[in-house]
């Protein structure tokens, strides 16, 4: 499996490298505010897109023609309820200067660490089940065939609006609640310029120590040319991450 990569600030990089690995929900990243545009946020984060610049064609009950409307249809999943890990498949300066820091971690026996995680789900009794997702994230455009889709929690999860596949991401996720059933989710037709509001959250997370991670690991520090170079394992930062 290639490497895969985790952006984030240099003081909470030794944290990872001890092993704790920490996932928030999909809530959180619904109701990140980015300064200039969206980048760690994602308004539509847990959500299944499906809109058409001329509008969608509704049929309603009982009659004879579809209605075309302007809007969108929006299927959510149950965001308090799943929890992610994102990283990234590339080692780019520009990523890291999109997520406002010059280091990154290479996981280059990802096995390992997606092994950890499993280890650590198992050893937590208010996890029920103990599935874990983990795989690149899937884009689409908001146009394309709804399908079935609509209706797969796991589905939704691991996938984002073509918006965002500059990140490339490679996401880890586990549920809680049974958020990844099938049919474990809520639908609504959005209206132009509308929003589908949602319940406020205290936006849960979760921990999980999965052991020391520096073997399989390679910190980057990205110079001031955008050229990425080794750092040292022995800098040590004792603040949880963010």
């Amino acid at each position: 499996m290639p490497s895969i990569y985790k952006y984030l600030p240099e003081r909470f990089v030794d944290n990872l490298l001890r092993g704790e690995v920490l996932f928030r929900t999909l809530s959180y990243f619904q109701d990140w505010e980015d300064k200039y545009r969206q980048v760690r946020g994602d308004r539509y984060e847990g959500t299944y897109l499906h809109q058409k610049p001329d509008g969608l064609d509704l049929t309603f009950n009982h009659a004879p023609e579809p209605t075309k409307l302007h809007g969108s249809f929006q299927s959510r999943v149950q965001s308090d309820d799943i929890f992610v890990f994102c990283l990234s498949t590339e080692l780019s300066a520009t990523l890291a200067h999109e997520f406002e820091t010059t280091t990154c971690v290479e996981f280059h026996d990802p096995a390992k660490l997606i092994a950890g995680i499993r280890a650590a789900l198992l050893r937590r009794p208010s996890v029920k089940s103990k599935r874990l997702l983990s795989e690149p994230v899937h884009y689409y455009d908001s146009g394309d065939q709804v399908g079935v889709k609509w209706a797969l929690p796991d589905s939704i999860t691991m996938s984002k609006t073509r918006d965002f596949d500059w990140q490339c991401e490679y996401r880890l996720a586990f549920a809680v609640n049974d958020a990844f059933s099938a049919g474990a989710t809520q639908q609504a037709f959005v209206f132009p310029n509308g929003r589908w509001e949602r319940s406020s959250s205290d936006y849960p997370e979760k921990l999980l120590k999965v052991g020391d991670l520096r073997r399989y690991c390679t910190v980057w520090q990205f110079a001031p040319d955008g050229s990425p170079v080794k750092r040292s394992m022995n800098h040590h930062a004792v603040l949880n991450p963010v």
